[in-house]
């Protein structure tokens, strides 16, 4: 491995699809890991996401290494959409983590359609947050199924909170809805990670 990395051994050309078409002809091996290493980008993440949507979700965690300062986010995204997840950046500095996301992130995520009160949309907010991002970044279109569930947990919260927090709501759920709806576009660059919230 030493001597693959030292040697840059690899075809000039980034493309997610050879990870896509590994994971069907190995579907049935019952791995339950992805790591991926790489030095690049792709712009084939519509048709990664396309084809990954199609399978059952064949893994449970991925992590990233992006080797580099001519890579960006984009390699790992279209499989970590929906799992757990580390991305971390390899440069002369070493490794920094840049994105995360837990199991728990996902659980949390999962109770949105529960949530009525400012109080628990405060406690699950980063997880809510770092859940958005993951499934929207490096995409054009909006997710409506993400949009449905933040009008709903918006409409019960409404209802339930008090004029001194209600500033404090609004705020952070718009940057959740802007990501949702596309009004703020996720770039696949490596300063889109810069964000306490993702890590």
């Amino acid at each position: 491995m030493n001597t693959f990395i030292s040697k840059k051994y690899g075809n000039e050309d980034t493309l997610a699809m050879n990870i896509v078409n590994l994971i069907k002809e190995n579907i049935n091996e019952g791995f339950d890991n992805l790591i991926i290493a790489t030095d690049g980008e792709i712009d084939d993440i519509p048709k990664c996401d396309k084809e990954l949507k199609s399978m059952k979700q064949p893994f449970s965690f991925v992590k990233t290494y992006i080797i580099g300062k001519e890579a960006n986010l984009s390699v790992g995204v279209p499989f970590s959409r929906n799992c757990p997840y580390q991305t971390i950046l390899v440069d002369e500095n070493g490794e920094n983590m840049k994105l995360s996301k837990t199991e728990l992130d996902n659980q949390s995520y999962n109770k949105i359609d529960t949530i009525s009160e400012y109080s628990e949309f405060e406690d699950i907010y980063q997880s809510l947050y770092k859940c958005i991002f993951s499934r929207v970044i490096g995409k054009k279109n909006d997710d409506e199924n993400v949009i449905v569930k933040l009008n709903g947990l918006k409409n019960r919260i409404l209802q339930n909170i008090d004029e001194q927090n209600k500033e404090k709501f609004n705020l952070k759920f718009d940057e959740l809805y802007k990501m949702a709806n596309g009004t703020t576009i996720i770039g696949t660059e490596i300063s889109a990670a810069d964000n306490e919230l993702l890590k």
